[in-house]
């Protein structure tokens, strides 16, 4: 069995680690010794494709088949407003695909985000390969804490094209958390800010020893470091145009190269008071005679131009905490994670709301990758490691009630595993409060069901009472049915179909399998098997008046407890 690997999928660079036999991490060199791998692709003129560093070099030059920050389209519908943003920064062209999904055409041909994402993971996969001198075939992947469930199987299915096998998705906070405190025995309250290049997390996670607890989390997947270049690049096109009435966003060559420079710049204010933005023949006149950028760019400039993405950071923040319910002086350490949090205004600006300078104890392009890691090493076989991750959800669950409304079964940071009984008589009810209310996707109840007063599910049957256990199928009610005696044939079958259930279901309440981020997907009609509908423990068949399955990409699993009569979450 291979070893298992730990890999940070990044918007804009990604890395890899390892835990070595000595118990050692060790992050996984690329040709020349660097550690980072750009997560670019691209096609030359040839056909060939390029990724990371080799399709970082040429992308000035051949911006239009050259595709960076795709992991923000990634498990996206192509009429979301995040793609119609996409559209207006990059050069590459998108278009819908059949699943209302994004797909690129890059060099004459036609990739689905999955594939980009395979494609890199690939790349990532042949570094490590080459390091270890063994095959690689599972891995520790970390993603946004924000990531919905369709993303997160976006990059499973990546994980798939390639034959690697993704053992677990863990958020990025949490792995900079267990870079940060395993092996030091610490009972520490710590908050990870964590800004990197397409992505804004905060998680507030409580460290005992070996048990890390994810106490809320909170965060913005479009906000990053890409969103600060922007704001440089506006201002230097805006300031071009006034001197020469000449307007650069149309040429995308002249784009790639103000990008490229911008990201440079803004590194370079982090350690110096202000820095010169030239760029040489950017474009010619009319007459033929050559442009050139002269600009000059500040400290104070930059501060201005991106306090307001700074704001966006601290009102998630200060979300987070409240959620928490944790005042900033009970704080023991504050983490910075992802390449931004370099920028000193950041810095400043969070020394002001915690009293305190943010911890040196992780490395913000590293972190992520080691946690990983470490995290992957205590799922091997023969790991003394132990570790124990206890999660949120990031986003509310529910239904969706007659009417459209949102009816919130989970509230956002609600931990997992986690179950609910909730019941459903007046808040699924049709909103004039008469009659039952009808599910999304399911079948409406016929006339005498409707004209029933209440909502129509009872009690397990009598007979799966005397048989010592309830029953798991809900039955409908039938007063006023003509056809009485055969509802009572088929409700007398469906017992003897589906047999016991281990969980009561007393009052009228749901018993969910799974459950996710996104709406509900039921079956139209009573199935006897369905993708998306699947027995629960000590049933023969799905019982379909009421129980169902939502999916889940959250990165914990959840085993429903003995004797609930609940909706589970897990």
């Amino acid at each position: 069995m291979s070893k298992i690997i730990g890999i940070d999928l990044g918007t804009t660079n990604s890395c890899a680690a390892i835990v070595e036999q000595q118990g050692q991490v060790k992050l996984i060199p690329y040709k020349g010794g660097e550690f980072i791998i750009p997560s670019i692709f691209a096609i030359d003129d040839k056909g060939n494709e390029l990724i990371g560093h080799e399709a970082k070099r040429q992308w000035q030059l051949n911006p239009r088949n050259t595709v960076y920050a795709a992991k923000r389209l990634v498990g996206r519908s192509f009429s979301s407003d995040v793609v119609s943003e996409m559209q207006k920064s990059v050069a590459y062209e998108m278009r819908p695909g059949e699943r209302n999904d994004v797909v690129l055409d890059v060099g004459k041909k036609h990739f689905r985000l999955a594939e980009i994402s395979a494609k890199i993971l690939n790349k990532i996969r042949s570094v490590a390969q080459d390091y270890l001198q063994e095959k690689v075939t599972r891995a520790v992947v970390t993603v946004p804490a924000y990531f919905t469930d369709r993303q997160r199987q976006a990059v499973k299915d990546a994980g798939k094209m390639i034959q690697l096998e993704v053992v677990r998705i863990i958020n990025e906070p949490t792995a900079a958390a267990l870079a940060y405190g395993i092996g030091k025995n610490l009972h520490e309250t710590v908050v990870i800010y964590d800004l990197g290049g397409g992505t804004f997390d905060v998680s507030i996670i409580e460290i005992r020893d070996r048990v890390f607890e994810v106490k809320a989390t909170g965060g913005d997947i479009f906000l990053g470091g890409l969103d600060f270049d922007q704001a440089m690049i506006h201002k230097v096109i805006e300031d071009f145009e006034k001197k020469h009435r000449i307007d650069l966003s149309t040429d995308p060559v002249a784009m790639q190269r103000i990008k490229d420079l911008a990201e440079r710049v803004k590194i370079d204010l982090s350690s110096r008071e202000q820095a010169p933005f030239n760029v040489p023949f950017v474009t010619m006149t009319p007459q033929g005679q050559p442009l050139n950028i002269d600009f000059v760019f500040t400290r104070k400039l930059l501060d201005e131009l991106t306090s307001h993405l700074v704001d966006r950071t601290f009102q998630i923040l200060d979300r987070v905490m409240g959620d928490a319910q944790l005042d900033p002086g009970k704080v023991d350490e504050l983490l910075l994670v992802g390449g931004q949090t370099r920028m000193p205004l950041v810095q400043k600006r969070l020394t002001e709301r915690f009293g305190r300078s943010p911890s040196k104890g992780v490395h913000p392009d590293e972190a992520v990758a080691i946690g990983a890691a470490l995290y992957a090493n205590s799922l091997e076989d023969n790991s003394n490691l132990r570790l124990q991750l206890l999660d949120v959800i990031p986003m509310a669950i529910g239904l969706e009630k007659a009417g459209g409304a949102f009816h919130v079964v989970f509230p956002r940071n609600a931990a997992i595993p986690n179950a609910k009984a909730d019941r459903g008589d007046d808040e699924l009810r049709q909103p004039d409060g008469s009659g039952d209310a009808h599910l999304p996707g399911r079948p409406r109840a016929s006339r005498p069901q409707r004209a029933a007063r209440g909502f129509p599910l009872q009690r397990p049957s009598r007979r799966a009472r005397r048989e010592g256990a309830p029953g798991n199928h809900l039955r409908r009610q039938h007063r006023g049915d003509p056809h009485h005696e055969r509802a009572r044939r088929r409700d007398r079958q469906a017992d003897e179909d589906d047999g016991a259930c281990d969980a009561a279901l007393s009052p009228p309440c749901w018993r969910f399998a799974k459950a996710s981020h996104r709406s509900t997907r039921k079956p139209s009609t009573p199935p006897r098997r369905s993708p998306t509908c699947t027995p629960i423990p000590g049933s023969s068949r799905t019982g379909w008046a009421g129980i169902w399955q939502i999916r889940s990409g959250l990165p914990a699993s959840a085993t429903a407890p003995s004797g609930s009569s609940s909706i589970c979450l897990g």
